[in-house]
């Protein structure tokens, strides 16, 4: 049944995760990944009983979403948020009986978790473990789609946590929302497995940040605090490379394809903070240089 996994989530202890609860039930929750949210939702019998979805493509630049008798049209992004827009637009489309929440333990992972279930069942929860155990598993999402995409982001970048000084550093030289992500902005640096590619990761740093800079720096973070620290030369930057991947971790997967790593993110940088490549789990790189941040070439995505 689709809510028994969401009350063993509200049952786990503030200060555990409840992420081995999503994998364990994986197939209760709706993914922003690779398959189609209709088909998501369609093969989970209990969510079928609730009304059937389609999605049909209108054009390139939009998707009609029709649930039961009701139906919305909503734009293409042509990235990887079309699928957290889908599930927002699907939101706001059944919200009057069926509600949507993000699983907040999904964030910092390779993809985001999401919990749906009748307004009434929702309310029961609510009454049974109390307000505050479940705003800490699970967030509302917002009635509009960029302020839906800030609220994870602020949830990314949790205040309440110590940060080392490396990673104090760095973020003085990054944007507020440095893990935005425009059209091109960004490669993707993961194994069809979910590891990470090590040679993409290694060719970028010899075409992004070079061999001739004085020392590379390596910081493996787990939301914003820190794992470990490499620090050498650019020139031996795979054998560098090969010491950060003795500190990562798997902690979950699902069928053969890893889920969950001890980390959130990967800062590559030099010396001087000039460069910094950012790789944000095993899904994306992305290059921040001189201020600002750039497009990676997208040779790196063949």
């Amino acid at each position: 049944m689709y809510l028994a996994p969401i009350k063993k989530i509200l049952k786990c202890p503030e200060n555990i995760s409840a992420w081995d609860v999503l994998v364990d039930n994986y197939e209760c929750f709706l993914w922003d990944d690779k398959t189609p949210l209709d088909l998501q939702w369609n093969n989970i019998p209990k969510a079928k009983k609730l009304g059937k979805l389609n999605l049909h493509l209108i054009d390139d630049d939009s998707v009609e979403i029709r649930f039961n008798k009701q139906s919305i049209i909503t734009r293409l992004l042509l990235s990887k948020q079309d699928y957290l827009h889908q599930i927002f637009a699907l939101n706001n489309l059944i919200n009057q009986t069926v509600e949507i929440y993000l699983c907040i333990d999904s964030i910092g992972s390779s993809n985001l978790g999401f919990a749906f279930g009748r307004k009434i069942d929702w309310e029961k929860f609510k009454v049974e473990f109390g307000e505050k155990a479940f705003i800490v598993r699970f967030m509302t999402i917002p009635a509009d789609f960029n302020d839906f995409l800030e609220s994870i982001s602020e949830y990314e970048q949790r205040p309440d946590i110590t940060c080392s000084q490396d990673y104090v550093n760095l973020t003085r030289h990054l944007p507020i929302y440095w893990k935005a992500t425009g059209k091109n902005s960004w490669v993707n640096v993961e194994q069809d497995d979910g590891g990470l590619d090590q040679r993409k990761i290694v060719n970028l740093i010899n075409a992004y940040i070079g061999t001739d800079n004085s020392s590379i720096n390596y910081l493996l973070c787990f939301n914003d605090q820190e794992i470990v620290k490499v620090s050498g030369c650019p020139s031996i930057a795979e054998k560098l490379f090969l010491k950060v991947k003795e500190s990562i971790e798997v902690k979950s997967s699902y069928k053969g394809f890893i889920t969950s790593f001890n980390f959130t993110e990967l800062f590559i940088y030099d010396s001087d903070f000039e460069t910094v490549l950012i790789i944000v789990t095993t899904s994306k790189a992305l290059l921040w240089r001189s201020g600002e941040l750039l497009p990676i070439s997208q040779q790196f995505n063949k």
